[in-house]
């Protein structure tokens, strides 16, 4: 909903086309498409250097870095979204899957969207959780906690970059 308001507020209707640039990776993608495939790729690479700040007791270092990694994420997925739908909607790109089975395709879609969806809202909450406790003693009591769920939103990130480079590929390369 949040996606067709701000498309309609661009004055753009959904599907309409878009003047993006043909995308680098020598697919049928456009850049945004691009950049968001090369985004996600790297997140998870770089995610454990803010661990290790973390290791090294440079909290707040820590801190602005996952932070950071955050914004950036949600800068692309806004990106990519908008995208997505000024080119007629996941359904859509989704139904362009040639090469498998648009059932298959969008099965690992939906797979995908579980999995992204699920791993941005608990970074989101796993972020305001964290900036509560900051000024208290580090590390403290929530310590063990926050290693555990930083882990399983790494596993998220990592996980919808395989899943989201499968639907690249199955959409745009194959």
């Amino acid at each position: 909903m949040l996606m067709t308001s701000i498309v309609s507020e661009l004055g753009l209707a959904s599907g309409a086309a878009l003047a993006v640039p043909a995308g680098f990776l020598g697919s049928r993608a456009d850049l945004l498409t691009d950049l968001a495939l090369l985004t996600f790729i790297v997140l998870p690479l770089v995610m454990p250097l803010g661990f290790r700040l973390a290791r090294k007791r440079r909290y707040l270092t820590h801190r602005r870095v996952q932070i950071g990694f955050l914004c950036v994420m949600t800068v692309a997925v806004l990106l990519l979204e908008i995208d997505v739908r000024l080119r007629g909607g996941s359904g859509a790109l989704a139904g362009q899957a040639v090469a498998i089975p648009r059932l298959t395709a969008r099965l690992l879609l939906s797979l995908h969207l579980l999995i992204a969806v699920s791993t941005w809202v608990g970074w989101i909450v796993f972020a305001v959780r964290s900036a509560s406790r900051f000024r208290q003693s580090l590390p403290g009591d929530f310590s063990d906690r926050h290693r555990r769920w930083g882990r399983r939103i790494w596993a998220g990130v990592a996980a919808t970059a395989a899943t989201g480079t499968l639907l690249y590929i199955s959409t745009f390369v194959l």
